[in-house]
């Protein structure tokens, strides 16, 4: 019959074709032969089974949905990208040119103005400072004189050494007028070449007795070799009620004059005080020159840092990268104070 013949063929078949070895790791399948099992298919079984085994391709598997991507341009990075040392170095010897470097061009122009202001402030108060003082010089020039404090030193040695109540021996006397002149010479020599120290010495604010006080022409009381400090009966000083010290005078209570300064004084001039005060003035011209200078270093540190860290975000940046700046949020929110609620600000950083 046919179907004998179809299983006879099958069976020649299944003897003469080559054995086909199955892959590495392939599960092979049990041999047909002599399986009772295995029926005879009729052609429309066997299509059907074909198209059962085939997998349907006419219906595609859902797309890959990407949330977020990004983009980077390799060439354009290796061009683009900014050394963080290099900015640093630019902005620590210019303020603003690392961040101009960076092409953040707003920080680098707060950062170069500031520079500019602060070297233009500082300037400024120093020659400001520079003109009081050579003014306060002028003025001691004009009315101090190394010839009165001279005649003064000198009339005061002679009242000394006559007045044996108050000095019992030479040795005593030179220790009083030492005391007074600590080094009489040495000013004179000062004075002679118009140098630093004279100026200091006439004048200082903070010298509470000053000893050189007789050489300004407007000092009073006179004082002469004879009775010592000159006074009259409406005078508004007096001679110290110190009996060691008999060259030291008092301005009285009530006379003009600042009273911390009204005792135990060699003399008394309103040119000293003047001169104090334009020296003092010069002082604080250059304190303030001084000032501006310390915030010109700070300047160029702040510019530094700034600048390396602009440097990593730029470059953060190019490689699509959440930057520290990214971070950082200012939004209005209603804040209540209290007695109110009123907007204002909050400043958020995202860890």
């Amino acid at each position: 019959s046919a179907i004998t013949d179809t299983a006879q063929k099958a069976d020649t078949n299944s003897r003469s074709s080559p054995v086909q070895l199955a892959p590495a790791g392939a599960v092979s399948a049990p041999a047909p032969q002599n399986n009772p099992a295995i029926k005879a298919l009729s052609p429309g079984d066997s299509a059907r089974a074909t198209a059962s085994a085939t997998p349907d391709t006419s219906k595609k598997a859902p797309p890959v949905r990407i949330e977020e991507s990004h983009s980077i341009d390799f060439a354009k990075n290796l061009t683009e990208y900014r050394s963080p040392r290099k900015a640093m170095l630019l902005s620590f010897l210019v303020p603003g040119l690392g961040q101009a470097y960076v092409h953040s061009y707003t920080k680098a122009g707060i950062f170069f103005t500031v520079e500019v202001a602060l070297a233009a402030g500082a300037i400024w108060y120093n020659s400001q400072g520079k003109k009081f003082n050579n003014q306060a010089k002028t003025f001691a020039d004009e009315n101090y004189s190394v010839d009165s404090l001279r005649k003064y030193s000198q009339n005061l040695y002679t009242f000394l050494v006559n007045d044996y109540n108050k000095i019992d021996t030479a040795e005593a006397l030179a220790a009083y007028f030492t005391n007074i002149f600590p080094d009489t010479q040495s000013f004179f020599d000062a004075a002679k070449n118009k140098s630093g120290e004279f100026y200091a010495d006439i004048g200082s604010a903070t010298v509470v007795r000053n000893s050189y006080v007789q050489g300004w022409k407007d000092c009073q009381p006179p004082f002469n070799s004879q009775s010592g400090y000159v006074i009259g009966p409406d005078s508004s000083f007096s001679v110290s009620n110190d009996t060691s010290a008999p060259y030291f005078v008092n301005r009285i209570k009530g006379a003009v004059g600042n009273p911390l300064l009204d005792s135990n004084q060699y003399g008394f001039s309103n040119d000293e005080r003047r001169y104090i005060d334009m020296i003092s003035r010069s002082k604080s011209q250059y304190d303030i020159s001084q000032y501006l200078i310390y915030a010109l270093v700070v300047n160029h540190i702040v510019s530094a840092i700034d600048a390396a860290l602009s440097a990593k975000s730029f470059n953060d940046r190019l490689l699509n990268k959440e930057t520290m700046w990214d971070r950082i949020n200012l939004r209005q929110e209603l804040v209540n104070t209290g007695n109110a609620t009123v907007f204002g600000y909050s400043l958020c950083l995202r860890f």
